[in-house]
């Protein structure tokens, strides 16, 4: 077996420091990316291949003696307002999760704003380029079906968020499928048999269709007796109304639902109707917040989700994985059932008529 290539030999090589190679190899900030690129090629052909048994021994070493700062990293924000993507509370959590554990790792997370004067993508790609910034977090879009054009072979880039159709990036997100499953299984262990769904189509789009796929399976598994068709609306072009929730409910007569975060007119339709979730009818959300005191439902775990992007990211900056990935991977975090006053687990108590 030939003699494992070495950071030293690849130094001689180029006439270079073995801690310059070493930065390069890791395409952390330091070096340019023509230098990084030429570094990368040497290595290629001399055969180099980092032992990882090296890499997981200076992991212990870094853990052992606490955070040091290597880097920043960018969080990408691409919505029309300065404050629109993080007063969406999910997206704020996604955010904090990936900030701390930045933080935790010797990073810092920067955010940029797309839409701030003067910004353009290619304004962006040079302010980063000139700060040695490589890594790229992206945050959710504001609308599905985005784009974004970037000088993507100078970064290493992830995204949180299905909602960005091009390019298409490593992606980590929750198990939507999975979650909405989730949510069926719970309500029906608890007792529910006629189990409806509210959904909005634009949240839908934007999560792959998770929802629905789950929604419409489940349908055509169930006796034609038991089965509901979900509340189907848009936010711009359907809102949802309480009295198109009534109707609904009225030809339906659900005695659990599953929603999202649009719930006032859901909660406005069953007091006109004289009925209360958790006391006549069970009102489980698949993206129940960690504060909700008035909820339960599935908690889609967004800070595990922003901490699991960055941990994706560092591990890209240190394999120096540039520009957009031959194939996509996705790293899908699942819920957890987080209890709450909405719904009675010990079953239907008034069955509806």
């Amino acid at each position: 077996m030939a003699r494992p290539v070495t950071v030293k030999e690849i130094a001689a090589r180029l006439g270079l420091s073995k801690s310059t190679v070493s930065v390069a190899l890791r395409g952390l900030p330091g070096t340019s990316g023509k230098l990084r690129e030429k570094v990368r090629r040497t290595a290629e052909k001399l055969g180099y291949r980092q032992n990882p048994l090296i890499g997981i021994h200076m992991a212990h070493v870094r853990n052992a003696r606490g955070p040091r700062y290597e880097a920043t990293l960018a969080w990408i924000d691409n919505h029309p307002t300065k404050d629109g993507l993080r007063s969406i509370p999910i997206f704020n959590e996604y955010f904090l999760g990936a900030r701390e554990q930045a933080e935790n790792s010797g990073f810092r997370l920067e955010e940029f704003w797309l839409h701030a004067p003067g910004m353009s993508p290619d304004r962006l790609a040079r302010i980063l380029r000139a700060r040695g910034i490589t890594g790229l977090l992206l945050g959710p879009q504001p609308t599905s079906g985005c784009t974004l054009d970037l000088d993507w072979p100078q970064f290493s880039a992830v995204t949180i968020d299905y909602a960005l159709v091009s390019p298409r990036l490593h992606l980590i997100n929750n198990h939507h499928y999975r979650t909405m499953r989730g949510a069926l299984a719970k309500l029906r262990g608890f007792g529910y048999r006629r189990v409806g769904t509210a959904i909005n189509a634009e949240n839908n789009s934007r999560v792959d269709h998770g929802w629905s796929a789950i929604v419409w399976e489940d349908y055509h598994l169930l006796p034609p007796r038991r089965r509901i068709p979900p509340l189907v609306f848009h936010e711009v072009d359907l809102p949802l109304t309480a009295e198109m929730f009534c109707e609904w409910f009225t030809r339906y007569r659900p005695d659990a639902i599953i929603a999202e975060d649009y719930i006032a007119p859901i909660h406005a339709g069953l007091a006109s109707l004289g009925l209360k979730a958790g006391r006549d009818v069970a009102l489980a959300l698949r993206g129940v917040a960690a504060s909700d005191r008035e909820h339960a439902g599935m908690h889609q775990n967004e800070r595990l989700i922003g901490a699991a992007a960055v941990d994706f990211l560092v591990g890209m900056l240190h394999r120096n994985e540039r520009g957009i990935p031959a194939v996509p991977q996705r790293l899908l975090v699942e819920s957890t059932w987080q209890p709450g006053p909405s719904v009675d687990e010990r079953g239907p108590r008034t069955p509806v008529a």
